[in-house]
């Protein structure tokens, strides 16, 4: 019989956990403990704020790297044939999901740190190898502000897992928004599939039904914890009665 858990259950088990607290994602590996922290601290004193103040519910995040705002430009190298040119926009940060909005959120110390794509030589040099070999050029630019981009669920177009645009070596998790095109790559292994997953079920607007059906416990819950306090103090039920019968009810919760 096969236990594993699918990604649709996992992210139901976010939104439990949610309710509470935030779940600390990090490694082991202590090259990255600074991109951990930060997200970390980022999401309690920054984003997670703004999603209580919006009346939202917090489901999960992880880090990425993503790029955005690209356009392409064909041009001619030395030897007559033709390469393209990508330009846009890229950092590192983390994506959150929210009962009503998907954020991506930028850390310029992490971008510095954690770039998605080199600079300098390495990158000068792969750019002239890409333009004489007539394949791509990467021209995007590192996005070194602290910023907090939002997509509502019914902005987003589409969210698939796709190769790289440049190598097509690495997946990347692709999101369709309205506004533009985010092409995110994930540091865990099994983020794509699961971000992949939250968003869809944002889009289908599953994560209201799960708020939606949380309050309405609480308000049965306490409506009942009311009336057996009631009975209670009416002498009807026993101490213990009323003590057993109030945990069965906050169990619920």
């Amino acid at each position: 019989m096969n236990s594993k858990k699918s990604n649709k259950d996992k992210i139901y088990e976010y939104v439990e956990i949610g309710k509470n607290e935030i779940v600390y994602r990090g490694g082991n590996d202590p090259k990255f403990l600074e991109w951990y922290e930060k997200i970390y601290a980022d999401l309690q004193n920054n984003l997670f704020p703004i999603i209580n103040e919006n009346n939202e519910s917090l489901i999960m995040y992880a880090p990425y790297k993503f790029s955005w705002g690209i356009k392409k430009q064909q041009d001619k190298n030395a030897n007559g044939g033709f390469y393209n040119k990508i330009y846009g926009n890229y950092a590192t940060g983390y994506l959150c999901l929210s009962s009503d909005n998907l954020y991506f959120v930028t850390i310029p110390e992490l971008t510095e740190k954690y770039p998605m794509f080199e600079k300098g030589a390495n990158n000068f040099l792969g750019s002239v190898l890409g333009a004489l070999a007539g394949t791509t050029t990467n021209n995007r630019t590192r996005h070194l502000k602290y910023t907090i981009y939002s997509s509502s669920y019914r902005d987003i177009l589409s969210a698939s897992i796709l190769p790289d645009e440049d190598l097509r070596i690495v997946d990347e998790l692709v999101i369709i928004t309205n506004s533009t095109t985010w092409y995110c790559r994930s540091h865990f292994i099994d983020d794509d599939l699961l971000l992949k997953t939250g968003i869809n079920m944002g889009m289908n607007n599953e994560f209201k039904n799960i708020i939606d059906d949380k309050n309405i416990n609480i308000d049965e819950c306490t409506e009942l914890l009311k009336k057996i306090k009631d009975l209670y103090l009416a002498e009807l039920i026993t101490e213990d009665e009323y003590k057993n019968k109030k945990n069965e009810i906050l169990k619920r919760l």
